[in-house]
């Protein structure tokens, strides 16, 4: 299953639980993260295997290098392209530069 997140900590993202045991929802099925987080799901082919990181568009970045804060010296997927050399953020305490 994966669930496409409208609001709470995860909105706008989108997570696959299918390698961790949840059961199988209908395309459009309301779904929790368990932590205060509700989207809908969608197939999971929509979404790209568990650490990969889609490519982004000619100037943007798809990744954070993590500067400040709990992740400092750490990079992460950004929820959305964005320009490189801009600030970024994990929306958890840590910022960084989009690369």
């Amino acid at each position: 299953m994966t669930c496409k997140f409208a609001s709470g900590p995860l909105a706008g993202q989108t997570r696959s639980y299918r390698n961790a045991g949840a059961a199988p929802l209908a395309e459009g099925a309301p779904c929790t993260d368990g932590a205060g987080s509700i989207g809908v799901a969608v197939p999971d082919a929509t979404t790209p295997a568990p650490g990969a990181v889609a490519a982004a568009p000619e100037g943007r970045a798809s990744r954070c290098n993590f500067t400040a804060g709990p992740k400092s010296g750490q990079s992460g997927a950004l929820s959305k392209p964005s320009a490189i050399g801009s600030d970024c953020t994990d929306g958890q305490g840590s910022r960084g530069v989009a690369r």
